[in-house]
């Protein structure tokens, strides 16, 4: 990435190679431009819209201008298809008319869910809109959606439209059946008829496919225990066609246009009909997760299938597919970690898409374990051995060869599938043998070969938190209702602060700063982010400041980072990007602004910062992951300019700061621009002595004075900088 501060920048996944058709995240909705198929948006609920012209060669987001990425339905009208509309759940409805560049809102928000909704658009009357609301029923606009009524009651999970008379819908209910209108709904519920040949009961969800050649051929798919599927062949009496083994997880359904015969169920897998859903089978193995089914509206046995891992073609009526969303960076991490010993590496563990490793090389990412990823961590002694889980604490793992094999190391945690889902664990800090995971008790494992053991279990409540303080090795943990709770080496627990009500989202012990902790909390308002400090070792109480101040209200916070770089600064990734705490007057007050120069307000659900080097990472869920300089990385020549706080003049060999900051010069200064860092020069006897000595007269005299230097330097730690220049100045 270019170095340039406070700028975020795309490490991706752009793609995940898994061994198979490759994978990005999830796609739930796709919008196929009517006559130049080659151009298609897509979408999900966590990553906003993207666009390709050039049949998925390259993809750019083309959504990030609105205010949150929860894509609910995606439409293009087929009459003027450089006018889009996008559904935004918990926000509204907008409209584009050029083609994505620019976005306005045209209406509230029906309470459409995010990657839930239908779009569909009157090719007859393009002014006219329909948009399903879940419970809320089916929306209709006739002014290009300024304004939407409700045409159809219950909870309506599909709708079809008739390809000649559009006035002819047919709208799946959930829990109760089918009903058809002839006049768009215009009266309300009176101007549907409920259709008949459906059971009454036993079943969910309703999914509907129309076949546009004979569009008096519909599909029904009944979500239940077992599925079933029905067909009518006259617009109006269904009969049962199939029944699967057992009960199967069904989006959407799809019928060639071409040939009613040809039935298409998404589904854990893909499977295709050829004989009008008396049978199915599965074309394709590795179409799994199946989300979304859109069809090519220009060549009849083209298909597009949204799966947890992208966007996929089929040019063969779905017998084989091909990935073509490399490029879309929409991963969905829970977590990411990054490797203390090797600053380029970063594990992230992905729904759906397992564990995967970055290595600074390429925004294509490794997968290291497939199904389901969550909590990751690495030795912070070894990048080679690192940890992993799919969702549940029976499922956590150990590598010691950076991967390439893994072992089970989860004995002695609870064994039940459902067991805390995407629970924490971590490495000890200062003792690598040593990790602590949150599993209603917070546990504690003390080698490889070891077993877990609950170390604390408070009383009706579950640790979610944990961290650990390394100098006097006092364990933190936090619980689902906002009690904290502090025990030195794990023992002696005793609760040290309360925010009644509130569950702890993430802990932090700040690593520069001996003593102090900081936390964040479920909620939208204040009492989101605390700073605590701690008086002794063994503290019987924390003294808390409630540091949300300005915060946003509305954002929940999800993540917590500090800032190498500088004393007082802090970061929190939310449901909208990432928030900079900053304080100048020593942690008495705190302001907030937004920090997402590059950053799309994606959901941030971890942040971590490398100890040496400072780079900050976010991990996003729908967004994939990027990475910040919060300063100007070591080795880059800087400037700084202020007034000298301090300057001092030792013997050879002294330096100034701590080891991971050592400076090894004679002189040293401070600014009260940069009043944490230091800055300094050598004065040993060489062919620069004399320069050296007149940049020492310079800042003597401003010193004396009280006036201002300014200093070119080159950085040499996080805190750090070796003085090359200084310009006085009046």
């Amino acid at each position: 990435m270019a170095s340039v501060p406070s700028k975020w920048a795309l490490i991706g996944p752009t793609r995940i190679n898994d061994g198979g058709l490759g994978a990005i995240g999830r796609i739930h909705s796709i919008a196929v431009h009517p006559t130049t198929p080659t151009t298609i948006y897509v979408g999900a609920p966590w990553c906003g819209i993207w666009k390709t012209t050039n049949g998925g060669g390259s993809w750019q987001p083309v959504g990030d201008s609105l205010p949150t990425l929860a894509l609910a339905a995606l439409a293009v009208d087929p009459i003027t298809p450089t006018r889009l509309y996008a559904g935004l759940a918990g926000d509204g409805i907008y409209r584009s008319d050029d083609a994505a560049a620019t976005w306005v809102r045209i209406s509230d928000d029906l309470g459409t869910r995010a990657g839930d909704g239908v779009f569909l658009i009157d090719p007859m009357t393009p002014a006219r809109l329909y948009l399903t609301a879940g419970a809320n029923g089916l929306y209709r606009s006739n002014d290009a959606g300024a304004s939407w009524t409700v045409v159809k009651t219950g909870f309506v999970n599909d709708v079809a439209m008739h390809p000649i008379k559009p006035t002819i819908l047919y709208a799946g209910v959930q829990g109760d059946g089918i009903y058809r209108t002839t006049t768009g709904g215009a009266a309300g519920d009176s101007a549907w008829r409920k259709l008949p040949g459906l059971p009454t009961s036993g079943f969910t969800r309703v999914t509907l496919a129309l076949c546009l050649g004979t569009p008096n051929t519909i599909y029904a798919g009944l979500s239940g225990n077992p599925f079933r599927l029905y067909r009518a062949t006259d617009g109006g009496t269904f009969a049962l066609r199939y029944t699967a083994p057992d009960s199967i997880y069904n989006p959407w359904l799809g019928v060639d246009p071409a040939d009613p015969s040809i039935v298409y169920l998404p589904s854990q897998t893909f499977q295709r009909s050829t004989d009008g859903a008396a049978s199915f089978h599965v074309t394709d193995p590795d179409t799994h997760e199946c989300q979304k089914l859109a069809l090519d509206p220009v060549t009849p046995g083209v298909i597009y299938l949204g799966r947890d891992h992208g966007i996929f073609r089929s040019t063969d009526r779905g017998v084989s597919f091909t990935q073509i969303g490399s490029g879309i960076s929409n991963v969905e991490f829970y977590d990411g970690a990054v490797a203390a010993t090797d600053p380029r590496l970063m594990l992230g563990g992905a729904q759906d898409n397992g564990t995967s490793k970055y290595d600074g090389t390429s925004t294509v990412w490794k997968q290291i374990w497939g199904g389901d990823g969550a909590t990751v961590a690495f030795d912070p002694t070894n990048e080679k051995i690192f940890y992993g889980m799919e969702q549940y604490a029976s499922s956590i793992v150990r590598s010691t060869n950076g991967g390439g094999s893994k072992k089970p190391f989860a004995a002695g945690l609870p064994p039940e599938s459902g067991a805390c889902r995407n629970l924490q664990f971590f490495v000890h800090p200062a003792t690598p043998a040593t990790l602590l995971a949150c599993c209603r008790s917070l546990w504690r494992i003390t080698s490889p070969s070891g077993t877990w053991t609950p170390i604390f279990t408070p009383s009706g409540e579950s640790i979610v938190r944990a961290a650990v303080d390394p100098p006097v090795d006092l364990y933190y943990a936090g619980s689902s209702s906002g009690k904290l709770y502090a025990g030195p080496s794990g023992a002696s627990w005793q609760q040290v602060f309360e925010n009644p009500g509130r569950a702890i989202t993430d802990l932090r012990v700040d690593p520069d700063a001996r003593g102090v902790l900081f936390a964040t909390f479920g909620g939208v308002g204040a009492g989101r982010v605390y700073r605590l400090t701690r008086a002794t070792p063994a503290p019987a109480t924390l003294s808390a400041v409630d540091i949300t101040a300005n915060l946003p209200v509305g954002l929940g916070v999800n993540s917590l980072a500090i800032d190498r770089m500088a004393p007082f600064i802090v970061y929190v990734g939310t449901d909208r990007g990432v928030y900079r705490g900053v304080s100048i007057n020593k942690g008495a007050s705190w302001s907030w602004s937004a920090y997402n120069n590059g950053l799309p307000l994606a959901k941030v659900s971890d942040l971590e910062v490398h100890p040496t080097s400072g780079v900050m990472r976010a991990a996003t869920y729908g967004r994939s992951a990027y990475e910040v300089y919060t300063d100007w990385p070591i080795g880059t020549l800087a400037e700084a300019t202020g007034r000298l706080t301090f300057l001092r003049v030792h013997d050879v060999g002294t330096g100034w700061g701590p080891p991971s900051d050592f400076l090894d010069v004679e002189v040293v200064i401070q600014l009260d621009t940069m009043p944490e860092r230091g800055f300094g020069f050598q004065l040993r006897a060489d062919s620069e002595e004399g320069a050296r000595r007149g940049m020492l007269d310079l800042l003597r005299g401003a010193f004396a004075r009280n006036g201002r230097v300014t200093i070119d330097y080159v950085k040499t730690g996080l805190r750090s900088g070796r003085i090359i220049r200084v310009l006085d100045l009046p």
